[in-house]
This record gives structure tokens, C-alpha cells and sequence, in this order.
């Protein structure tokens, strides 16, 4: 193994038990993972944050993404893709208990297209 791979050759399998879990405890402590879930009629979206932060963030959204300005740093631009489609409106957000919980409506109608094929 070592002729073929070198001496270290660990490095190159990435999805080895340990080395796999220690990149992931260092991303999840560079960026905050927020609970994203839904139901029938909403999808919602927790982030922790402090009431401190709340006051730069900047809320923004397609029908498929979450776009958060300011957050988890100042003048950070993060995106979160959303399990379903969502309205432009009706959106709420509110603070509780060190969570920014954003609620978004569904999206219940969908535009169909029909697609002729040319042959």
C-alpha cells in the first residue's frame, strides 16, 4: 500500500471515521446550523442567535432560499436553501428565548409548464 499510496496515505481516503468527524466539528464551529423544518402550511427556519446580533441581521428570501445578511458575523452573507417552495409574503420573524424563528408560508400552487418535443 505504501509503494502505491505514499507513506501517509490516510489523507487520501477523506471519509475515514476520524478524519471525517474532525472536519466536521470544525465547521460546525465556524458557522451556526439552524433547524430547518416543515409542515403542512409553513416552513420554518431557528437560528440561535443574542438579542444583541438581532438588531444588524437582515432578513431576505426567494421561493427556495433564506438569505441572511450580517449573520453568523458582520458582513457575512449566508444562504440556506428551504425544503419547500415559499410565498413572498406573510413571512414572520420574531426572538425567543436566544432563537431567531423565522416562519414562512408554503407555496401551494405550482406553475406548471408543458413542454412540446421536437423530433
Amino acid at each position: 500500500m505504501k509503494n502505491v499510496f505514499g507513506g501517509d496515505f490516510s489523507q487520501g481516503f477523506p471519509f475515514q471515521g476520524d478524519l471525517q468527524q474532525k472536519e466536521v466539528r470544525e465547521n460546525s464551529s465556524k458557522q451556526e446550523h439552524p433547524e430547518i423544518f416543515e409542515t403542512n402550511d409553513y416552513v420554518y427556519v431557528k437560528l440561535p442567535m443574542s438579542k444583541e446580533e438581532i438588531s444588524s441581521v437582515k432578513i431576505q428570501h426567494t421561493n427556495n432560499q433564506l438569505i441572511l445578511t450580517n449573520y453568523p458575523k458582520q458582513s457575512d452573507n449566508t444562504k440556506y436553501m428551504l425544503p419547500s417552495p415559499v410565498k413572498r409574503k406573510g413571512t414572520r420573524a420574531r426572538f425567543v428565548e436566544g432563537y431567531l424563528e423565522i416562519q414562512f408560508l408554503k407555496l401551494n400552487e405550482y406553475n406548471i409548464s408543458e413542454v412540446d418535443i421536437t423530433y
